[in-house]
């Protein structure tokens, strides 16, 4: 059956209401690209690997972290934690990046998920990758 695949572009994150159901749209000035799916747009496959706004204390995993490198900035340890599918619904395969830039450890916590691999804490200037294998289990790398 033949179909045809339309993309948006513009320049910012796209809104809910600017296209349908299933429709792609990238971002051409942060290079992100998107789908909307169950009336949610969701950040797929970033272009650019993106890093957000320093986090100075414990941290809760969001699907806006998709993609894109949480970094952790405490001169104290500190907590990241990853939350239930029931509490933020990240698609199986999501890959989520944490860098620790400050001085304080980083402990990985999940609520209501199991880590695989998960050995430590994340030391200063060290980063892990977290991939959600299947719901509600995380294979942890770099620790």
């Amino acid at each position: 059956m033949p179909f045809t695949l339309r993309f948006r572009r513009g320049t910012s994150t796209p809104l809910a209401a600017s296209f349908a159901e299933g429709e792609p749209a990238i971002d051409t000035t942060n290079g992100r690209f998107y789908v909307r799916i169950g009336g949610t747009i969701v950040e797929f496959a970033p272009i650019l690997l993106t890093e957000n706004t320093a986090q100075a204390g414990a941290y809760t995993l969001a699907l806006s972290d998709l993609g894109r490198v949480v970094s952790m900035n405490s001169a104290t340890a500190v907590t990241v934690t990853v939350p239930a599918n029931a509490t933020v619904a990240f698609p199986v395969g999501s890959v989520v990046y944490l860098y620790n830039q400050g001085a304080g450890a980083v402990t990985l916590a999940g609520a209501g998920v199991t880590f695989r691999n998960n050995t430590g804490t994340i030391a200063q200037y060290k980063e892990v990758s977290l991939r959600q294998r299947v719901t509600n289990e995380w294979v942890v790398t770099g620790l």
